[in-house]
């Protein structure tokens, strides 16, 4: 185990636990907990582009806080979901990432598929058009994928969280009203949130965090607002960090709700880069961030409006402990889609992938495999001088 001191805050890095390699794609790792204390990870077996002919998704569950995991079950025919939402009965709803046209041509109601993992992932049931979001404001066109021609896809996708704000689901989406090869005056994402009030089956947007007016008026201009993470602050404040764009030129923006996400600040700069961003708050207050490209980082905050951040290179502590060259990760060996989820009081695990030849697939016979870590985090939060918890 190594030890960080920070100001104000101790962090205990372990080792990290390989949980699976492969040859092909085996990236973009997501992380949840059942209520009843399994882990789930699930992961896209598929090429990062879209006009793949298939989408394809596998996923593993550990009984025993990470150390050991079930075989892959490739079973998931979408893009791995992106937003879990625990259910009084053990199981987990998942919310997915990709949304269609609820009829062709439809550019206000859409659906997805549904997916509930039951008995710690020993059931799965899958329900093609189980998530639907009704009666959106403004138009979303489609994404045209020539191999796939009757697939409605919409540009606009569930990501980071959903949370329980007044009594109902709030969750974040982004997307924009163009397609990606279309050309319009408004090509650029957006950050929205939408509310459910039956679980997470039915939603209707509520508000806009941030749009394309916040994406740089010079230089590099990224893809504006996108991939949200969300969290609910001590004092009942939402706030939102969001993606930009892709690299050094592309921190992380947050903004913030006092009024249950009906309206948001304007977003500010964040110091952490740069992509798919997940966000949670600490039993001890702690805000704790994983982000990167380059590179992966964890960035605390001890501040109750998270105003100062310190970070830690995750990589330059699995690069440490790496037994040798074909588990360690350079900044270009990895997607930096990273997950974290707290498993015990101010316990964390974080997921990272190494892809070792980038975005192209890795052949068999090359003897380099994909894999995907979980990496052991404990963090203590001090206030004037006394450990706060452990």
């Amino acid at each position: 185990m190594t030890t960080i001191e920070l100001h104000g805050v101790t962090v205990h890095l372990g080792e990290p636990i390989q949980i699976m390699e492969s040859i092909g794609h085996g990236w973009f790792p997501a992380l949840a907990q059942f209520p009843t204390g399994e882990l789930l990870l699930t992961y896209s077996l598929a090429p990062d582009t879209n006009e793949n002919q298939f989408d394809l998704s596998g996923y593993q569950v550990s009984a025993d806080g990470g150390h050991s995991w079930t075989p892959r079950y490739d079973i998931l025919p979408e893009h791995q979901p992106m937003i879990y939402v625990p259910q009084a009965d053990g199981a987990l709803f998942a919310i997915p990432a990709y949304l269609y046209a609820l009829t062709p041509g439809d550019q206000h109601n859409f659906c997805g598929a549904a997916i509930r993992f039951e008995q710690a992932g020993r059931r799965v049931i899958f329900e093609p058009q189980g998530v639907r979001l009704l009666d959106w404001p403004w138009p979303v066109a489609t994404q045209p994928n020539p191999y796939r021609p009757n697939l409605h896809r919409v540009n606009l996708c569930f990501d980071g969280d959903a949370l329980t704000v007044e009594g109902r689901l709030l969750a974040t989406l982004y997307g924009s009203n163009q397609t990606y090869h279309g050309k319009g005056s408004d090509p650029l994402y957006s950050v929205v949130v939408a509310t459910s009030d039956d679980g997470g089956r039915t939603w209707r947007y509520l508000a806009t965090v941030a749009g394309p007016e916040i994406a740089p008026s010079t230089g590099p201009r990224g893809h504006g607002p996108g991939e949200p993470s969300l969290v609910q602050l001590s004092n009942g404040d939402l706030m939102c960090v969001m993606r930009m764009g892709g690299g050094a030129d592309f921190p992380l923006r947050r903004s913030y709700s006092s009024d249950g996400g009906r309206s948001w600040s304007t977003p500010d700069p964040l110091p952490a880069l740069s992509v798919e961003p997940s966000l949670k708050r600490l039993q001890n207050g702690v805000l704790a961030l994983s982000t990167g490209r380059p590179g992966i980082f964890l960035w605390l905050s001890s501040d109750a409006r998270a105003a100062a951040w310190q970070s830690i290179d995750v990589l330059a502590h699995h690069n440490r402990w790496a037994p040798n060259p074909g588990y360690q990760i350079s900044a270009a060996q990895t997607t930096a889609y990273t997950e974290i989820v707290e498993v015990a009081p101010n316990r964390l695990l974080l997921a990272y992938d190494r892809t070792p030849f980038g975005w192209q697939p890795t052949p068999a016979d090359s003897g380099e495999r994909n894999r995907i870590f979980l990496l052991p985090i404990e963090i203590e939060s001090r206030i004037g001088g006394q450990i706060l918890a452990v």
